[in-house]
């Protein structure tokens, strides 16, 4: 149990490392490290010999950690800049027609990202382009996920993009050979093979990403279909994908030993064999595109055949701890990841708990109920992780693995590297091979699109640190056998999510949050007693960006909130409109409002009113509303939407009131509007304001401002945007403190029952520096 322990040991203090720097590291590195150092010091004192290496390990994580987080970059420069790197991976493309290519830059690693076109580069090719870079910050929203962090476990250090495939050119010159370049030029060769033997299609996407790890024709719906289905795992090159590749290798070796009298007397040809598959197990992740994902897995296939070739079991714990420590070692904050913590979660169940539900026998009845014990195991174990990172469970993965796993294992795998591997040598003979692992890659794509349609995945909201805690406390006493204890613990984990559900219906609070979507808005409100509104859905030019997906989702389920009473559609413009089709579809919607352009042209405006009509959501004029004991009054437009007026200028004006306080939400207005506001009367007195146009210079009018009179006034714009918003002069005409979503993050305001209102933001930049949190009260 040596090694087990000093892997947990090593992941304990990478967290603690990483949590440490995250908030001023030094002071908690000079407390923790004298704590370590009294622990050591007690340990040789009381001769707790065993002790020494397990403290040891912690204290290296909390290096490993605190240093790879704070690896100094020097901040980019505000204007784009003329990049030249060299390539070092082969470029990643996605299911929404971008191309992610990793440059190597002096002493900085770039991803740029191409929005279309297709990327014609190697590892080793030098490419220059005119980005504008980043630190990968990512979007700032409260308990949001950690885009820094992400990006250093990945060697990221800064990140760009261009539109086109154009703006990314190859230098001239030799380029730098080795095994990346080679391998990449082989995926290429192998990937034009399967598209000429292949029509385009689903069934196509899905042979190039199982067979060589491009996910670049997995179109999203097909991979929502996967997710939902529980078996989104076979869509990456991991541990099943490497040990069929290498079962191949595996058994094509140990046959012909056993064929050869004088190889099988002299050698024990199941441990020779499994030897010579581990450099084809690091091959076949060099062809796949060496993704982070695929190395941890190789390094889990080489730890499996070591244990055969060193007749050893495989997969015991000394095993696993060893590929932790392994792979922990080269990228300590891969322990940040979802698919490390999948993988790990999903082995340790296969380790552990399916032999206990399999049972013992023959047959092959046996063999079934063995395959369903792993499926069920694998499903237990990463159902809290999967809850954590995606906010749902997949029940029907019991279903899904049972059908399309085994299309994968035994057909599409074998068939489709076989057939590959044939067209090195003979590309004219691979194609009717291709097809046929076409055929059983369609057939996964409909099997897994039954499951889903028949058994949808669970919703759920983002469970907490300790209930994650209970939920494997329970699978470790169900395990155990201890009855009694597992029903604590579960009954602790039931009243945990109680309390939380009786919170949120007990609250009196209204708490608004103003999201960091990037250059678009988003507000969701939180109404005493358990109602929430959503206003806008944040958005973008670039179709590929749902910030539905990508922030306001997760922020709902981080918050509990599994039904919206009230969506609302300020104006169809894609900035504030995009997110909310995901929105839609994921959650139960009690009404939803939206100006009524008189002329719907755009084909998203009219998708989402279908989308809407669908559902059966209720879709009457807005007007004035209670919820939960907070006010909505509509104010504006005046008289309806018109053709009048710009799309802007007939945006829905909200006015909520709470507790003898006012926040304003005045969408896109601009000139005319506002003053058609003021001409009519309207009290638009709040103290917080949604700064209409995002700050924008036709918008915000000295009249207006004075009117509205804000305590705080909130701009909803992107870092760096390409219309300059805020704009300086708008800024100056607010009187009060000022936050943008783009620089300061999110922001939420909170108003209490007796009337005090107070704010935070997640990052505040101003007089004082950079701090987390910024807040004031009156």
């Amino acid at each position: 149990m040596v090694l087990p322990a000093l892997a947990v040991a090593f992941a304990v203090g990478i967290a603690l490392g990483v949590e440490l720097a995250a908030r001023g590291w030094l002071l908690g590195a000079l407390v923790t490290g004298a704590a370590l150092a009294g622990l050591v010091g007690l340990a040789a004192w009381r001769r707790f010999w065993a002790l020494l290496p397990v403290l040891g390990a912690a204290a290296a994580g909390l290096c490993a950690g605190a240093v790879t987080l704070r690896a100094p970059v020097a901040p980019p420069p505000s204007e784009p800049v003329a990049l030249e790197g060299r390539v070092e991976r082969p470029p990643e493309r996605d299911g929404h027609g971008r191309t992610r290519v990793l440059l190597h830059c002096g002493t900085a690693r770039v991803q740029v990202t191409v929005a279309a076109g297709a990327v014609g580069l190697l590892p080793g090719d030098r490419a220059r382009a005119v980005v504008r870079l980043h630190l990968p910050e990512g979007f700032a929203n409260p308990d949001g996920l950690d885009a820094r962090r992400l990006a250093r476990a990945r060697a990221i250090d800064l990140v760009g993009g261009v539109r086109s495939a154009d703006e990314l050119v190859r230098v001239a010159g030799p380029p730098q050979r080795g095994p990346w370049r080679a391998a990449g030029s082989l995926r290429a060769r192998l990937g034009a093979l399967v598209e000429r033997a292949v029509p385009a299609g689903p069934a196509r996407g899905l042979l190039l990403a199982l067979t060589l790890g491009d996910r670049g024709e997995v179109a999203p719906r097909l991979d929502d279909d996967f997710r939902a289905s529980g078996v989104t795992h076979v869509l990456s090159v991991s541990g099943l994908h490497l040990a069929v590749a290498a079962f191949l290798l595996y058994a094509g070796l140990r046959w012909l030993l056993l064929w050869v009298p004088a190889l099988a007397l002299r050698l024990e040809a199941r441990r020779v064999a499994a030897a010579a598959s581990i450099p084809a197990v690091w091959a076949y992740a060099l062809v796949t595109g060496g993704a982070v994902a695929t190395c941890r897995s190789a390094v889990m296939a080489t730890v499996f055949f070591a244990g055969i070739a060193a007749a050893r079991r495989p997969f015991g714990p000394a095993a696993i701890a060893a590929a932790a420590i392994a792979l922990l070692v080269q990228a300590p904050l891969a322990l940040y990841e979802p698919s490390f913590q999948l993988t790990f979660a999903a082995i340790l169940g296969l380790a552990l708990l399916a032999p206990r539900l399999a049972g013992r026998g023959t047959g092959l009845w046996q063999r079934l109920r063995r395959f369903g014990a792993a499926s069920l195991a694998a499903t237990a174990t990463t159902a809290p992780i999967a809850a954590y990172h995606f906010h749902q469970v997949a029940p029907a993965g019991l279903i899904g693995n049972l059908l399309v796993v085994p299309l994968c294992e035994l057909l599409v795998l074998p068939v489709g590297l076989g057939a590959l591997a044939l067209g090195c040598l003979w590309p004219a003979a691979a194609a009717p091979f291709l097809r046929v692992a076409a055929l059983g890659a369609h057939a996964m794509a409909a099997a897994a699109h039954g499951v889903a349609r028949l058994a949808p995945a669970w919703q759920l909201g983002t469970p907490n640190l300790c209930q994650i805690g209970l939920y494997y406390g329970t699978l470790a006493a169900c395990v155990r056998a201890r009855k009694k204890l597992a029903l604590v613990l579960a009954g602790g984990l039931l009243a945990s999510v109680a309390v939380q559900q009786v919170g949120r219906l007990l609250s009196t609070d209204l708490v608004v949050t103003f999201l960091d979507v990037g250059q678009g808005d988003a507000a969701v409100l939180e109404l005493p007693h358990g109602r929430a509104v959503l206003v806008d859905g944040g958005g973008s030019f670039e179709p590929s960006f749902d910030p539905g997906e990508l922030v306001i989702e997760p922020f709902l389920r981080r918050r509990q909130v599994s039904r919206l009473d009230l969506v609302v559609l300020t104006h169809p413009h894609p900035d504030h409109m995009n997110g909310l089709v995901r929105i839609l579809e994921r959650f139960e919607v009690g009404e939803f409002w939206e100006p009524g352009e008189p002329a719907p042209e755009a084909p998203a405006y009219r998708a989402l009113r279908e989308l809407v009509a669908q559902r059966g959501i209720a879709h009457g004029p807005p007007e004035t509303r209670t919820l939960g004991g907070a006010r909505i009054d509509v104010l504006g437009p005046l008289g309806g939407a018109h053709l009048g007026r710009s799309t802007n200028d007939n945006s829905l004006v909200l006015r909520v009131r709470y507790a003898g306080r006012a926040i304003l939400l005045a969408g896109d207005i601009e000139r005319a509007s506002e003053a058609e506001l003021l001409g009519a009367g309207a009290d638009v007195r709040a103290d917080v304001l949604k700064v209409p146009h995002h700050g924008s210079r036709t918008s915000s009018t000295p009249p207006f401002v004075a009117a509205v009179a804000p305590a705080l006034a909130v701009f909803p714009a992107g870092a760096g945007n390409r219309f300059g918003f805020p704009h300086p002069d708008v800024m100056a005409r607010y009187l009060c403190p000022t936050l943008i979503t783009g620089r300061d993050g999110a922001v939420t305001v909170r108003i209490r029952r007796d009337g005090s209102l107070s704010y935070t933001s997640v990052r505040y930049h101003g007089p004082g520096g950079s701090m987390i949190a910024s807040g004031a009260a009156w």
